[in-house]
C-alpha cells in the first residue's frame, strides 16, 4: 500500500517536472514576471499554474484516449495556440521600456495568482502531455488510479510543476543581476521565443 502511494506520487512529480522543463507559455510567463516584476510574483503566478496542472491531469485521467482523438479531429486549436503566441510574441517585440516597479501588495498578489491559473487554462498541450505519459506506462500497469493513489499522483503533479518553474524563476533572477538595466532585450527575446513557439503550432498543423 505505501510502495504504492510512493510509486505514484513519484511518477506524478518526475512527470510532470520532466515535462515542464521544455519553454512553453508557461515557464516563459514566469521569467517574464520574474525580470520585470519579483521573484514573489512570480512564485504566485506557479502556484495558480500549477493547480491548473492539477486538473488537467485529472482530466487525462479521466477521459483518457477520448481527448487526444478529440484534438485529432479538431486541427484547429493548433491554430489558435499558433495566435496566441504570435499575438504575445508582437505584443513584446513593439511594446516601449518603462520602468520596473515592484508592487507586492495584496491586490498584486491576488492578480498574479489568477494569471497563473488564466494562462494555464489557455494553455491545451498540457492534456495530451498528459495523455502521452500515461500511455507510456499503461502496459506495464504499475499505474493504478484507485482510492490514495489518485490523490498522491495529483499531489505529485502539483510539486513537479512548482520545482521546474522554481528553476526558471531561479534562473530568471541570476539574469535579471546581469541585465538588470536591458529590459529592451529582453522583450526582444521574450517576444522572438513566443512568435517561434506559434510558427511550430502552425507548422504542426499544415504538416
Amino acid at each position: 500500500m505505501i510502495f504504492a502511494i510512493i510509486r505514484h506520487f513519484c511518477y506524478g512529480l518526475l512527470a510532470c517536472f520532466i515535462g515542464g522543463l521544455p519553454l512553453g507559455m508557461i515557464n516563459l510567463s514566469v521569467i517574464n514576471i520574474t525580470l520585470k516584476k519579483s521573484y514573489s510574483s512570480a512564485i504566485r503566478f506557479a502556484l495558480g499554474s500549477s493547480l491548473v496542472e492539477i486538473l488537467e491531469a485529472s482530466i487525462a485521467v479521466i477521459f483518457g484516449i477520448a481527448i487526444d482523438d478529440f484534438l485529432e479531429e479538431n486541427k484547429e486549436i493548433e491554430l489558435v495556440i499558433f495566435a496566441a503566441f504570435v499575438g504575445l510574441g508582437i505584443y513584446f517585440l513593439v511594446k516601449k521600456p518603462r520602468p520596473v516597479y515592484y508592487d507586492d501588495s495584496s491586490s498584486r498578489k491576488t492578480s498574479e495568482f489568477v494569471k497563473g491559473i488564466t494562462v494555464a487554462m489557455l494553455n491545451p498541450q498540457a492534456i495530451p502531455f498528459w495523455l502521452f505519459a500515461l500511455a507510456i506506462v499503461a502496459p506495464y500497469h504499475i499505474i493504478n488510479f484507485i482510492g490514495s493513489n489518485l490523490y498522491f499522483f495529483l499531489g505529485g503533479v502539483f510539486i513537479g510543476k512548482m520545482l521546474s518553474l522554481i528553476i526558471f524563476a531561479k534562473g530568471a533572477l541570476y539574469i535579471k543581476a546581469h541585465l538588470s538595466r536591458h529590459s529592451q532585450i529582453i522583450d526582444r527575446t521574450m517576444g522572438a521565443i513566443f512568435i517561434i513557439i506559434g510558427m511550430i503550432q502552425v507548422w504542426r498543423y499544415y504538416w
